[in-house]
């Protein structure tokens, strides 16, 4: 596109990306202690990580670092982010582990409601090494789009997903200023923008690589078939084969048409439902035998959040249990007295 494009064209295309890659999986899934992040002396690096392993409970690491795990290069962390239950006592003890391994480093208040900084001393500049925020609030609903994914446990430390940093980044990029322009805060635009678009290039990236592994195994099921077909040849008796393909062209157009008009639909929950070229969204049968959708999202809940399947709708509670004891749905018993007599 040669000119410069709109807000609402900006806006439209982000969508799609978040529609498309929003639940998407990096095939890279490196090890915290895999990145290199500048203002973390080497020297107290594995201490932090194990403090955050043993002791940080509730925690995230997200930004830049924890994108760096989802990639085989890319920029390199200046800091490390993480959300903790308590950021004040987190950056305590890792500025604590610092100083008794002979690094001058010191806190700060961040500019963020309950975060603090720890920064270090490198040439003479104090420099961001830890940006420690609370916890709550971390997770929940984007204004733009989507709802922000359950992190990744990796070695024991909670990461956070790509498709997460790309909704997040689409989120601040797509919205309104004060000013009436559409973008992050200046401070942030660029940045924001540029891993935006780093992000996206990286998952759809991972999509690609995957779709060419499916094809491939594919291709070892084809060989694998037309071993039984020449073995069927061999049997006395049998049809020559069909020359109609399986899916004929005109229908696997209308099944692509479909999973692009709907980027944020999972390619295999559309199905033709009878002999038109209708493609229609799967379908499945509930317990009591009528028809619903397909589940959505499994993250369209706060994944910090500690849920008790038995509590909340009692009645519902009740109908489960039974069900899972083998007891039947239980039926209304008609009331003898209001029996019409039978001549």
């Amino acid at each position: 596109m040669a000119q410069n494009p709109t807000a609402a064209q900006r806006r439209s295309a982000a969508l799609i990306i978040c529609k498309t890659l929003g639940d998407e999986l990096s095939v890279v899934a490196k090890p915290l202690a895999k990145v290199n992040i500048k203002n973390i002396p080497d020297s107290v690096e594995p201490a932090i990580r194990n403090w955050i392993r043993t002791h940080a409970g509730r925690h995230e690491i997200y930004g830049s670092a924890a994108a760096a795990t989802h990639r085989i290069g890319g920029r390199r962390p200046a800091d490390l982010d993480i959300v903790v239950s308590n950021p004040r006592n987190t950056a305590a003890a890792l500025a604590g582990i610092m100083r008794r391994r002979g690094i001058r480093c010191k806190i700060v208040a961040s500019k963020s409601p309950g975060a603090f900084v720890v920064q270090v001393l490198k040439r003479g500049k104090w420099l961001d090494a830890l940006d420690i925020h609370p916890i709550a609030g971390h997770s929940g609903k984007y204004d733009f789009y989507g709802q922000s994914k359950p992190p990744m446990r990796k070695n024991g430390i909670n990461i956070q997903r790509a498709a997460d940093q790309l909704l997040r980044k689409a989120n601040a990029i797509t919205a309104k200023q004060p000013n009436g322009k559409v973008g992050a805060p200046p401070h942030r635009n660029l940045k924001d923008t540029q891993d935006f678009i780093a992000t996206a290039k990286m998952l759809l990236a991972s999509m690609e690589l995957k779709s060419k592994a499916e094809q491939e195994r594919a291709k070892k099921v084809r060989a694998a078939i037309r071993v039984w077909e020449a073995h069927l040849k061999t049997i006395e008796g049998a049809p020559k084969p069909t020359k109609r393909k399986a899916i004929s062209k005109t229908r696997a157009e209308r099944f692509k048409a479909k999973a692009r008009a709907k980027p944020a639909q999972d390619p295999d929950n559309l199905i033709f439902i009878d002999s038109s070229l209708h493609v229609a969204e799967r379908k499945r049968e509930t317990r009591q035998g009528g028809m619903m959708s397909v589940t959505g999202s499994p993250y369209a809940v706060d994944p910090y959040r500690a849920r008790n399947p038995y509590s909340g709708d009692k009645k519902a509670t009740g109908a489960l249990v039974g069900w899972l004891v083998g007891e039947g749905p239980k039926t209304r018993r008609r009331n003898p007295s209001k029996k019409k007599n039978k001549r």
